[in-house]
């Protein structure tokens, strides 16, 4: 049977992990010679919470919307009409798949901290590390929370 009382009671933290990312072993600090056997790259990401999940889920249905000021923006100001394009066209050109990995990683990378554009840029010349990262955020939430141990 199910303990409720135990559950309530019980502290919860995110379950977080350390992900291998040696494709990207340049851009860490200590290069030069980065590619030392000795040197760890890795991302350490965190499970989401349902809220997160959620939320990565609910961006997806945005893009109509951005399609939908793109096609009110195509009668203004040249200029204009070219930033406003390029900005909601990289948005909506991306497959739904990547979109929300995109908000796995920025949700769920704790160090580095990863932004939209930084994620962008991991899909597209690193993909499957990428992807590899995104799993292993997606993994931990199934796992769900750890309860902290007393001490």
């Amino acid at each position: 049977m199910f303990d409720i009382k135990a559950f309530n009671k019980t502290a919860f933290k995110r379950r977080t992990a350390e992900v291998e990312v040696s494709a990207l072993s340049a851009f860490f600090k200590d290069a030069p010679n980065s590619e030392q056997e000795d040197a760890k790259h890795v991302f350490i990401v965190q499970g989401l919470t349902h809220h997160e999940i959620a939320e990565a889920k609910d961006s997806l249905t945005g893009q109509d919307n951005l399609k939908s000021i793109l096609e009110a923006i195509q009668a203004s100001k040249p200029a204009i009409k070219a930033a406003v394009t390029d900005l909601i066209e990289a948005k909506v050109n991306l497959p739904q798949d990547t979109q929300l990995k995109i908000k796995h990683l920025i949700m769920g990378c704790v160090e580095p901290a990863i932004d939209e554009s930084t994620a962008v840029k991991l899909a597209e010349c690193f993909p499957i590390e990428f992807t590899v990262i995104a799993n292993k955020i997606i993994e931990l939430t199934g796992l769900g929370q750890e309860a902290v141990k007393k001490r």
